[in-house]
């Protein structure tokens, strides 16, 4: 991220999570706290560990580096605000392939400075590059300054520009030491220098903490250096705030501070005159905001109403009693233990913060029981080597967690699934990753509450050990449904449809006719008011392939149907789904990069039945066609054809048939996503049969003494008024 001083806009580019990296550009404007999803035609592939510096002479942001696929880059790419334009600017002369490398625009020189960065050896050992290069977008031009004193090679430091004294300063970062790999951390550096361009030399400064993948930003209202977050090596994230003043480092220890961050991006907003904060992991919702205030040394979040932040692995279900959706863990740059709840009445989330949680962990599988009247947690990612087996019970109207701690139990599993089986009163489980070597289960698991055991149910015929998949309880026809998941098998990734029953223990293959692509990671919740399992999302490929269509399928006739609503979520997996039955809407929350709350309501499939009106008579007839149209999503389209070489498009027509015949109407209804159905009606059209003539009927009475004679005179096919004779 780097912030225009033309615009008053800070400009973000790709990210990542542990899922895959992103490619969206976007714009924020502090003064109205929003982000604009810019979405350019053309623009750098998904790409971790670039670096990014904003040209002010020339109103430009240029990128450098990066791994996109694994392979370090050595592509220069600048966007332009005003054009929405990215352009690959592929200099002759350019550094070599990098990324976890740092930049700073040096606004004297007009130029924008890059320092060191994560090279390659020819394997995957790291190389702490040592070089400084400065590139001049008006010549397309990057030049090895190959300053005389320089610091050591490193990647992960960060840098910036201190316009007060005109140098470019660097801090930090990981330098060659052995043992070699992070996280050791006497690997982690907390030199600063200051680079000079005019005398083409770096100076050492006071030394900061030891630190990586932090940021550093020049607040040029108060002339310091801002630090935030990072990490000393290990695994931790931290959450301190150091300023530099001239020569020394202080601890700023801030009366109001963010959460703890490593990965994240900072920058001086002029404009505000605070220093802007983002943390996030892929671009669908930016959502992680926080501004740094130097003079009141104070943090505070500039992001949306409470909800929880990007995640992706979480856990979710309904509590219906108390007609809320809970939510549990994932990981945000590192696990979670967090608890919320959302009310979809009034929109609203709510951060529990019970007193005893389940440690932080991903990947686990939440479901709620309605006998117990509590929601069932098992299992997950809490970074153990073996995985985690515990279970955990959560009541909402105590807002208490309880470590059931049971006397049997699965083993130790993430990437598992999870169903409550109303019939037999029991907590289904299958499958899961069971070790860190892609070693996967086809294991089935029933959790009786009353007794707090879990007992192992063996088969013969089973679906294939999978992790990622879905799982379902279908009420309408008393089974659990199994869709997809990751296999062990190349391509890696299924789409067969399996179904499940307690009672018979018995498991049936039920795959056929077309569905969803072979994916894992996808959402899923059983839709009770549609008895459908509707299923969102997920990938089809390792750290590529992500999907954005929505399936519902039904146990009953073993169908699937392409929903295809429109708007939907982005692509995603990871994400996860609940059914609320007072709402009768399916809530889609989070997913890889995401902190969106999404809410669908099920359209059953197009229905289409006609009644003509009337169906039969003697020519000519005038019907009237009357059209009931359920289901699909409109608008709707209408093509009718009457069977007499006549037409209409209208929703109900009237057609006259002058003649008899019997004819087969039918009418086409289009829906919005494409598909349509068709409905037919007969009409049946008889030739008219009156007498040419009726004479003598008397109607009259003695008026008068005298007798009035009344007659109709008759035309074929119509009546005259009467006349007296």
């Amino acid at each position: 991220m780097a912030y225009s001083t033309q615009a008053a806009r800070h400009v973000l580019f790709g990210g990542s999570t542990w899922y895959g990296p992103g490619e969206d550009t976007w714009s924020y404007d502090y003064a109205s706290n929003t982000w604009t999803n810019l979405d350019p035609t053309a623009h750098p592939s998904p790409r971790p560990g670039a670096a990014m510096a904003y040209d002010q002479e020339s109103n430009r942001f240029v990128l450098f580096g990066g791994s996109p696929g694994y392979v370090p880059s050595d592509e220069t790419w600048v966007y332009d605000p005003t054009a929405n334009t990215w352009i690959d600017m592929a200099p002759a002369v350019r550094p070599q392939g990098r990324f976890w490398t740092s930049m700073a625009y040096d606004a004297p020189a007009d130029r924008i400075i890059l320092f060191g960065g994560h090279l390659m050896d020819g394997g995957l050992a790291p190389v702490e590059n040592d070089e400084t290069w400065a590139y001049d977008y008006n010549t397309n031009s990057w030049t090895d300054m190959d300053p005389a004193s320089r610091p050591a090679g490193r990647f992960l430091h960060a840098m910036t520009f201190d316009s007060r004294d005109g140098r470019t300063l660097l801090q930090g970062g990981k330098v060659p030491c052995a043992p070699n790999p992070i996280p050791n951390p006497a690997c982690i550096n907390g030199e600063t220098w200051a680079y000079d361009f005019a005398a083409n030399s770096w100076t050492q400064l006071a030394l900061g903490p030891p630190r990586v993948d932090h940021a550093i930003a020049f607040d040029a209202g108060s002339n310091r250096t801002v630090l935030f977050g990072g990490s000393e090596g290990s695994t931790q994230s931290l959450g301190d705030t150091w300023i530099f003043d001239g020569n020394q480092w202080t601890n700023a220890n801030p009366v109001a501070t963010a959460p703890p961050w490593a990965g994240h991006t900072m920058a001086y907003d002029v404009a505000s005159d605070l220093v802007v904060l983002f943390a996030s992991y892929e671009g669908n919702t930016p959502g992680v905001l926080w501004t740094y205030n130097t003079d009141g040394n104070m943090w505070s979040s500039r992001s949306a109403p409470p909800h929880p932040n990007v995640r992706a692995g979480h856990a979710m279900g309904y509590d219906p009693r108390l007609d809320r959706v809970v939510l549990f863990g994932g990981n945000l740059g590192g696990r979670n233990a967090d608890t919320w709840t959302f009310d979809l009445q009034r929109q609203e989330w709510t951060r529990m913060a019970p007193a005893v949680s389940p440690s932080p962990r991903v990947n686990a599988a939440m479901v709620y029981d309605t006998g117990a009247a509590r929601l069932i947690l098992f299992g997950g990612d809490d970074g153990t080597m073996d995985y985690n087996d515990e279970t955990w019970a959560y009541d909402l109207a105590t807002n208490a967690w309880t470590d059931l701690n049971p006397s049997s139990k699965p083993p130790p599993r993430r990437g598992h699934a999870l169903a409550y089986d109303e019939t037999s009163g029991r907590v289904v489980l299958f499958g899961g990753e069971v070790s860190r070597q892609f070693a996967y289960e086809d294991d089935v698991w029933l959790y009786d509450s009353g007794a707090n055991a879990w007992t192992r149910r063996d088969q013969a015929t089973k679906p294939p050990a999978r992790a990622n998949h879905a799982l379902v309880y279908d009420g309408a026809s008393g089974r659990v449904v199994l869709f997809g998941g990751n296999v062990v098998t190349p391509p890696y990734f299924t789409n067969d449809t399996w179904t499940y029953e307690t009672g018979s223990n018995l498991w049936r293959n039920v795959t056929r006719g077309p569905g969803p692509s072979p994916r894992s990671a996808v959402a899923a919740a059983y839709d009770s008011q549609a008895n459908r399992a509707i299923v969102f999302g997920g990938w089809g490929s390792y750290m590529s392939t992500r999907f954005d269509d929505t399936w519902s399928y039904d146990a009953s006739s073993g169908a699937w149907r392409r929903l295809d609503p429109n708007p939907h979520p982005s692509p995603r997996a990871f994400s996860a789904l609940a059914y609320d039955s007072q709402s009768r809407r399916t809530i889609l929350y989070g997913g890889e990069g995401s902190d969106e709350t999404w809410a669908y309501d099920y359209v059953g499939p197009l229905d289409v039945r006609i009644e003509a009106v009337p169906a039969s008579g003697p020519a000519p007839l005038d019907v009237v066609f009357l059209l009931n149209v359920s289901g699909g999503t409109p608008p709707y389209s209408f093509a009718w054809t009457f069977a007499d070489g006549s037409t209409s498009s209208v929703r109900e027509p009237v057609h006259t048939y002058p003649s008899e015949g019997s004819f087969q109407v039918t009418v086409t209804v289009g829906e919005s996503s494409g598909s349509n159905v068709s409905a037919s009606v007969r009409v049946t059209v008889t030739r008219t049969q009156a007498p040419l003539w009726a004479v003598g009927v008397v109607l009259g009475a003695a008026i008068a003494s005298t007798v009035v004679f009344i007659a109709w005179r008759l035309r074929r096919g119509a009546w005259t008024p009467p006349k007296p004779l």
